[in-house]
C-alpha cells in the first residue's frame, strides 16, 4: 500500500489503484445482500424469539445483542448501524434515522415511566464492500410496573387503608380493655386471686381482638379468603361468599380444597391459582397477579385481580396464604 499514490472511482464503481512504479490496479466491489443480523434480547434471561419477546417494566435494564455470520468480511470489520423507536415508522423513516454505522455489538437500553409503550428496534448489518442487509426487527411492549400503576394501586390502597383503620379502633380498644383490667388486679389483694383474675382477662382481651379482627375482616368491600398449605380454605369473608353465590350460585366455604371448584371454573384459571399459592408456600414472598377472567354459567365474565401474602408463626414458617380479591371488569 505505501506504492499507492493515486485512488479513482469508475462510474460503475470500481476502484482503480495506480502505484509508483506505473501498475494498475482495478478492484471491483461485489454486489450481494449479505444476511440480516441476528438479535438477542436479555432481560431476565436470553430472548431469540423476536415475535414472543416478553413484556419490560419501566426502569428495567435490556440488553440487545446483534450480530452476522459472514465468510467474506472479517470478525474485527463487520459493521452494523441501528435505530431504536417508539410506534411505527414508514420506509421514509427508517432510511432517515440510522445511528451511524460502528462495529459494536451491544446495545444497552432502560426505559423511563413516561416512554412505556411499543418500541422497536431495527438493525442492519453492513459488510467490507458496503452492502447493507434487510433490518432485523425486535419489538416489545414497555409497561409500567404494578406498583406505579394507579389502576391497581389506589384499589389495593383503599382495601389496605380500611383494614389499618380498623386495625387502629381494635387497638385502641383492645387498650382500653386492657386498663380496665390493670385497675381490677390491683385492686385484688391475694396473689393468687389476681394471678387468676389476669389470666382470665387475657384470654378475654385475645379473644375480644380475634373478633375485632374477624368483623374488620367481614366488612371491608373486597373478598378475603384464607387457604393452608395444602390449599384447604380456613378463612372467607362475606363479601366473597356473596360474590361468588350471587353470580355463580357456587357456596365457596371452609374446608374445600382445589378438589371442590365447581365444574364451570376454567382448569387453566385453577391450575393458575394454585400455583401461585404453591409459589408463595414455598418462597414466602408476596404476589400479584395479573387479572384473570372468569366466566359464570350465565355468560357473565369478570376479571378479578388480587394480592397473595404468606401467613406466618412467630418463628417465621409460613402456615398458608391470605388474598385480597378485587374487581376490575370494566
Amino acid at each position: 500500500m505505501d506504492n499507492i499514490n493515486k485512488i479513482e472511482v469508475a462510474p460503475d464503481g470500481s476502484l482503480w489503484f495506480g502505484s509508483w512504479q506505473g501498475d494498475l490496479i482495478r478492484y471491483r466491489p461485489a454486489k450481494r445482500d449479505p444476511d440480516s443480523p441476528e438479535v438477542v434480547v436479555t432481560t431476565d434471561r436470553d430472548y431469540t424469539d423476536l415475535a414472543n419477546l416478553p413484556e419490560v417494566a419501566t426502569d428495567q435494564r435490556v440488553s440487545f445483542k446483534f450480530g452476522a455470520i459472514d465468510f467474506v468480511t472479517a470478525p474485527e470489520k463487520r459493521q452494523y448501524r441501528w435505530q431504536l423507536y417508539e410506534g411505527e415508522r414508514s420506509s421514509e423513516e427508517l432510511a432517515a434515522n440510522w445511528e451511524p454505522a460502528s462495529t459494536a455489538t451491544v446495545l444497552e437500553r432502560s426505559f423511563a415511566k413516561k416512554e412505556a409503550g411499543t418500541w422497536t428496534l431495527a438493525v442492519q448489518f453492513i459488510d467490507r464492500d458496503l452492502n447493507y442487509s434487510a433490518p432485523t426487527f425486535a419489538t416489545m411492549s414497555v409497561k409500567l410496573p404494578w406498583h406505579a400503576n394507579a389502576a391497581v394501586t389506589v384499589p389495593a390502597g383503599a382495601g389496605v387503608g380500611g383494614l389499618l383503620l380498623w386495625a387502629v379502633v381494635a387497638r385502641m380498644m383492645y387498650a382500653r380493655k386492657r386498663k380496665e383490667a390493670r385497675r381490677l388486679r390491683e385492686e385484688m389483694l391475694e396473689q393468687e386471686h389476681e394471678a387468676r383474675v389476669r389470666l382470665e382477662g387475657e384470654v378475654t382481651e385475645r379473644q375480644q381482638a380475634q373478633e375485632y379482627f374477624k368483623s374488620l375482616v367481614q366488612h371491608v368491600p373486597v373478598q378475603v379468603i384464607r387457604r393452608d398449605v395444602e390449599g384447604i380454605i380456613t378463612f372467607v369473608n362475606k363479601a366473597m361468599e356473596e360474590f361468588w353465590e350471587k353470580k355463580a350460585g357456587w357456596k365457596i366455604a371452609v374446608g374445600q380444597g382445589w378438589d371442590d371448584q365447581p365444574d364451570w371454573m376454567e382448569p387453566e384459571n385453577v391450575a393458575h391459582i394454585k400455583a401461585s399459592h404453591d409459589e408463595i408456600i414455598q418462597t414466602g414472598k408476596i404476589f400479584q397477579r395479573e387479572a384473570l377472567p372468569f366466566e359464570f354459567p350465565s355468560g357473565e365474565e369478570v376479571w378479578l385481580r388480587d394480592i397473595l401474602t404468606p401467613i406466618r408463626e412467630a418463628d417465621g414458617t409460613v402456615t398458608g396464604i391470605q388474598g385480597i380479591i378485587w374487581d376490575v371488569t370494566e
